[in-house]
């Protein structure tokens, strides 16, 4: 696990929400994460099943009409607080 990805998932865990944008990790990272790289640790750990992903609303509408790519909620799993563990107790 990398370092940044322990950071994610430190963030989900002590988040007051159940479910976090991904905008709101990288604000609340301090500067650890960027924008673009979030989006990369978050794909990771959601194939890895440390974290789950669902979207937040129908897609918007662009300004053609055009459906975009709606935006995404993200909250750790039972396997993604198990393995965080594990990663905090090395």
């Amino acid at each position: 696990m990398t370092a940044d990805e322990r950071v994610i998932l430190s963030l989900l865990v002590i988040s007051e929400k159940t479910e976090v944008y991904a905008r709101d990790l990288v604000a609340e990272s301090g500067g650890l994460l960027s924008s673009p790289s979030v989006f990369v640790h978050l794909s990771r750990l959601i194939f890895r099943g440390y974290v789950t992903r669902r979207a937040d609303g129908p897609p918007p509408l662009g300004p053609q009409g055009q459906r975009l790519i709606p935006r995404s909620l993200y909250r750790i799993t039972d396997r993604g607080s198990a393995a965080l563990e594990v990663e905090v107790n090395r």
